[in-house]
């Protein structure tokens, strides 16, 4: 897309101040491309092209939660779905492993306690979150390999099929809430981006961020902020716990293709986690 073009419509729509206009792309887009936009001595904006389905979904997620602190104030949608423009967190994505426990704190109550829920979608591709959370788990068995027995297999397929997978609330969720998509500052975690946005359990969401590293895969950790006053989902543990291991699943076979010399540290937390849950059954 022609990005004077677009400097222009955003000019005319008043999204953009008065000034000489500066453009930088972000590199590192998988799907998407990324340029920063700068006029004058006005903060930074995010300028972000992908395909319409994905950008209307990603700007419906933003409006969703306007008030979350440590995600992007959503600036314009374009009204074809060609791109969005929000605004800009000054940071990096490298995540300083063994801060996990102050990351969860942060991500737990900083954003997933503030979400709201939704009734389930009706039209959506899934009757269930629980027909959702199973296909995912077929996709994972498929694409695996030799990493896991069949035992562990069936394992986690009965894990999802419990009814506890099939009830609300359910809540719009960032959809790929995992290290990659979030800002540091000095170590201190100042924002979130990219959401692939889904309607499901929010506690999966935790599990997912948990997941999202190799690093303090320990039971303590995610058990630490399940217990904390203000976090307004589930407290049955066992729960949670099965839903880190359905995570750690799934995550396990993704970490293979993005990066993969993270999966001999999965692996071992993989055989600690299984026995860990089955301890508890």
């Amino acid at each position: 897309m022609n990005l004077t073009v677009v400097a222009a419509e955003l000019f005319a729509a008043g999204v953009l101040p008065p000034g000489e206009l500066v453009i930088t792309e972000f590199s590192g887009g998988t799907s998407s491309s990324v340029f920063a936009l700068q006029c004058g001595e006005h903060d930074p904006l995010v300028l972000k092209f992908n395909d319409p389905k994905t950008i209307a979904a990603e700007a419906a997620y933003l409006r969703h939660y306007p008030n979350i602190p440590l995600l992007p104030d959503l600036y314009y949608a374009d009204p074809q779905d060609r791109y969005l423009v929000y605004s800009y967190i000054h940071g990096t994505s490298a995540y300083v492993q063994g801060s996990k426990q102050e990351m969860l704190a942060g991500l737990a109550l900083g954003v997933i306690a503030k979400y709201h829920p939704v009734p389930w979608p009706q039209e959506g591709r899934f009757p269930s979150w629980q027909d959702y959370l199973i296909a995912e788990i077929e996709d994972t068995r498929k694409r695996s390999g030799t990493l896991f027995t069949a035992a562990e297999h069936r394992m986690i397929a009965t894990m999802a099929e419990k009814k506890e997978r099939a009830s609300d609330p359910f809540c719009l969720l960032h959809g790929d809430f995992g290290v990659h998509n979030f800002i540091f500052d000095d170590g201190e975690l100042v924002g979130v981006i990219d959401p692939i946005p889904l309607v499901g359990q929010p506690v999966y969401e935790l599990a997912f961020a948990f997941c999202s590293s190799p690093d303090d895969l320990e039971p303590d950790v995610i058990a630490s902020i399940v217990r904390q006053k203000d976090w307004p989902y589930t407290r049955n543990l066992n729960a949670v716990y099965e839903d880190v291991l359905i995570a750690l699943y799934n995550r396990i076979v993704t970490c293979t293709v993005h990066h993969p010399r993270d999966l001999s540290a999965y692996m071992e937390a993989w055989k600690e986690w299984k026995l860990f849950v089955n301890s508890k059954s």
